[in-house]
């Protein structure tokens, strides 16, 4: 398979938002299905069926604070311990 002009970068890109595209078709009616069987009427959103929407839930809120400690380690280096010369203090 000749992929012409396009790197591997922008063939997966493209996949990606094909895939995307597609669940916007299926997550939408998804919700209208719901939405017309429902009792509740209206209280289902897109996002719950939509892979590529949902938003995770774990992860690490970034502040200030946590700026300091990545900049400390990845741009100033780690730190070594006066006791074991050689070792980094992370």
């Amino acid at each position: 398979m000749d992929p012409g002009p396009y790197s591997l970068r922008e063939l997966v890109k493209m996949a990606d938002m094909k895939m995307a595209r597609e669940w916007d078709h299926t997550a939408s009616l998804m919700c209208i299905m719901v939405r017309l069987h429902s009792s509740k009427g209206g209280s289902v959103n897109v996002s719950k069926f939509h892979p590529y929407m949902r938003s995770s839930q774990s992860g690490v809120k970034i502040t200030r604070d946590n700026i300091q400690i990545l900049k400390k380690v990845f741009v100033d280096g780690p730190e070594t311990d006066a006791t074991s010369p050689g070792n980094p203090i992370l």
